[in-house]
């Protein structure tokens, strides 16, 4: 976007939310390096991207990437009276891990085993 905003989207099939849809708007200034904290302005979409549902605040740390591969990241969305957060490993190669997740992860005190791994329609390797 011209305006110094990155406009993101994700889709994300699972059990539970057969079809959701997320768009994220970033200030690009707001990251140092391409790694440090940041507030996304967030609100569920359909899957042609229109939405009627105003923007919530979404706080996210990128906690380490290496910009081609991999990106651990922590999301904190306040939801009514209380605060949901939630560690993710974006990869993009499916069933892949990158070697250095697992040590990260352990610096987190974190576990693997304790992730979901989300199908993720339209992402084959080419």
């Amino acid at each position: 976007m011209e305006n110094g905003n990155a406009r993101e989207f994700h889709t994300q099939l699972d059990e539970s939310e057969p079809h959701l849809y997320v768009e994220y708007i970033i200030n690009l200034n707001e990251l140092q390096n391409g790694v440090g904290k940041y507030i996304a302005q967030t609100r569920s979409v359909d899957k042609e991207g229109h939405s009627e549902l105003p923007y919530y605040p979404t706080r996210i740390t990128v906690i380490d990437t290496d910009y081609s591969n991999y990106s651990v990241e922590y999301k904190c969305v306040k939801l009514l009276k209380d605060v949901s957060c939630v560690y993710f490993i974006l990869s993009r190669k499916p069933y892949v891990l990158d070697p250095n997740v697992e040590p990260i992860l352990n610096k987190l005190k974190l576990k693997l085993q304790d992730f979901t791994l989300l199908n993720k329609p339209g992402c084959e390797v080419a």
